[in-house]
C-alpha cells in the first residue's frame, strides 16, 4: 500500500512547520507529515522487587486481567491496586477464582475506588482486603507458588500460597515528547475530543474544533492506551485505531478542499531544519 516504515527509531519531538508537522527521530533525521497519529502507549509501573520480576508471564501479570480470568478457576489469586481497574479485575476474578485478594498499600481503597465498585466488592463473599501491604517477594519454580507479603501496619511477613499475582498500580504514558502545545491530563495522558473542549479549551488553536479522536494540535491525533479515557483493552485500541483512520481521511480532505496541499509549507528560517526522510 505505499507505506514507508522506519524501523527502531524514537520519535523525540514534534514540531509545527507551516501548515504540516515535523517529527524529529533520534537519529538526527525528520519525517514531515500533513497528520500525525500518536499510538506510543503506556508503560506499566513496576513493583520493582526482583523476584517478583522474574515471574512475570509466569504467575505474575501487569495490567489487565481479562485474558486470564477463566484460567484461574478454584485459584487463589492476588491483586495490586486499589483503584477502578483493580476493583474490577477483582470482580471479573471472583467469579471464577476460589479467593480473590486485593492488596493496598495504604490503609483504604475507598478514596482511590468508585462507591459502586467498594460496594460490590464489600458484598462478594470471596473477596479479601488487605490494607497496608505490599508484595516483597515471590517464590516459585518456573510458575508463581507462594507470596511474601508485609504488613506494614503490623510490621510483619506473611508467606501465602498463590497461583496469579495481577500487578495495576497504574502506568505512563510514553507522552513526554510531545510539545506543550498537545493537552494532557494530569497524568500526562493525551486529552482528545470532547475532553480538550471540557479540560484544555484554552490550549485550542483559533478556530480549532477537535474531532473526537483528535488533540488540541489540528492534524495530530492519539489513539489506544495513550489517550484519557481509553479502556485499557486489545480490542478497544484496535476499534480506535481503525477509527482514527477514518478521522484523518476527514481532516485531510478538509485541508485538500480548503486548498492548504497546493501550499508548500516552508521553515521559519532559510536553511533545511535537518535532515529529511524521504
Amino acid at each position: 500500500m505505499g507505506a514507508h516504515i522506519v524501523f527502531a527509531q524514537q520519535v523525540v519531538a514534534l514540531e509545527t512547520l507551516g501548515d504540516e508537522k515535523l517529527l524529529r527521530l533520534l537519529d538526527g533525521t525528520c519525517v514531515r507529515a500533513a497528520a500525525v497519529v500518536v499510538a506510543t502507549g503506556v508503560e506499566w509501573r513496576r513493583l520493582g522487587v526482583p523476584s517478583v520480576e522474574r515471574l512475570v508471564g509466569h504467575g505474575v501479570f501487569y495490567g489487565a486481567a481479562a485474558g486470564e480470568t477463566r484460567a484461574m478457576q478454584g485459584q487463589d489469586v492476588f491483586i495490586v491496586g486499589a483503584g477502578n481497574s483493580a476493583g474490577q479485575a477483582a470482580l471479573s476474578l471472583a467469579k471464577h477464582a476460589r479467593t480473590v485478594t486485593l492488596l493496598v498499600r495504604g490503609p483504604s481503597y475507598a478514596n482511590s475506588m468508585s462507591t459502586y465498585l467498594v460496594k460490590e466488592i464489600e458484598s462478594t463473599p470471596n473477596v479479601v482486603v488487605r490494607n497496608h501491604t505490599e508484595v516483597v517477594d515471590a517464590l516459585g519454580d518456573g510458575g508463581l507458588e507462594r507470596i511474601a507479603l508485609a504488613d506494614r501496619a503490623g510490621n510483619t511477613v506473611d508467606h501465602v500460597a498463590a497461583t496469579a499475582l495481577f500487578v495495576m498500580i497504574g502506568g505512563e504514558p510514553h507522552t513526554q515528547w510531545l510539545p506543550a502545545e498537545i493537552a494532557r491530563d494530569p497524568q500526562g495522558y493525551v486529552l482528545t475530543g470532547r475532553d480538550v473542549l471540557e479540560q484544555a479549551a484554552t490550549a485550542l488553536d483559533p478556530g480549532h474544533d477537535p474531532l473526537p479522536l483528535e488533540t488540541s494540535m489540528r492534524g495530530v491525533f492519539a489513539a489506544g492506551d495513550v489517550r484519557t479515557g481509553s479502556i485499557k483493552r486489545v480490542a478497544s485500541a484496535v476499534g480506535e485505531g481503525a477509527t482514527v483512520v477514518r478521522l484523518v481521511h476527514e481532516r485531510l480532505n478538509e485541508r485538500e478542499h480548503a486548498g492548504e496541499s497546493s501550499r508548500a509549507a516552508s521553515p521559519s528560517r532559510s536553511e533545511e531544519p535537518c535532515n529529511m526522510r524521504r
